[in-house]
């Protein structure tokens, strides 16, 4: 144990020495010794994330779908670069109020917009609009070839997350047999999507920090 706190210890010590104000470790729960003694040592739990996996087939429901929406795809997108714009600021934005405990580095909108929309399925639903503005958003990804990964997501209102994501998975059930995503708890979006379905036990990632003086 005391080699676990003089790691501690100088791993502080380089934190302050190079000007950096917080110290941040992850690991799956149940927690490693090391952990265990950083929670002893200021570590705050701030985050847990999970990647479940359940059946598409499960997660398919009926709703009511609200005819006044447009529902789009990346591939159209592409054509609108207002609206490209637009949904890169509105997930960004919703990336940083996710993450305060951890705030976000800025970075150009050119780059977020990168890292959003390289593996985004081209033509899988993407987002509502309305009178050229976003009303919800769920970015999809192809982790295997029968595997739909759910990832960043918003919405104006949580109604409207539901029904794109039913629009989603009804468009994706001739294609892919699993249904995934990565589930933060500081997005209640994600949160409230992971209750909503009867997705698998998984193991829970934590991360916990410590703000330095």
């Amino acid at each position: 144990m005391q080699v676990y706190e003089q790691i501690l210890t100088d791993l502080t010590a380089k934190a302050q020495k190079n000007h950096q104000n917080a110290l941040i470790t992850y690991d799956y729960a149940p927690q490693l010794l090391f952990n265990a003694i950083g929670q002893k040592n200021g570590f705050k739990l701030i985050r847990t994330t999970v990647e479940p996996q359940m059946p598409l087939k499960r997660a398919l429901k009926n709703i009511l779908i609200d005819t006044d929406l447009q529902l789009i795809t990346l591939h159209e997108i592409k054509k609108d670069s207002v609206i490209m714009n637009r949904l890169a600021q509105v997930s960004f934005s919703d990336y940083q109020k996710n993450h305060l405990a951890n705030p976000v580095a800025k970075i150009p909108l050119s780059e977020w917009s990168k890292t959003i929309f390289t593996d985004q399925l081209e033509h899988a639903p993407l987002a509502l609009i309305a009178a050229g503005q976003i009303k919800a958003y769920c970015f999809s990804f192809e982790d295997t070839s029968q595997e739909l990964t759910l990832g960043w997501m918003g919405a104006v209102k949580s109604n409207l997350l539901d029904q794109l994501q039913q629009q989603l998975l009804n468009w994706a059930q001739a294609k892919y047999q699993t249904l995934s995503g990565e589930f933060d708890s500081t997005d209640p979006l994600a949160t409230r999507t992971y209750s909503k379905y009867a997705f698998n036990l998984c193991p829970v990632y934590e991360t916990y920090l410590k703000k330095l003086d």
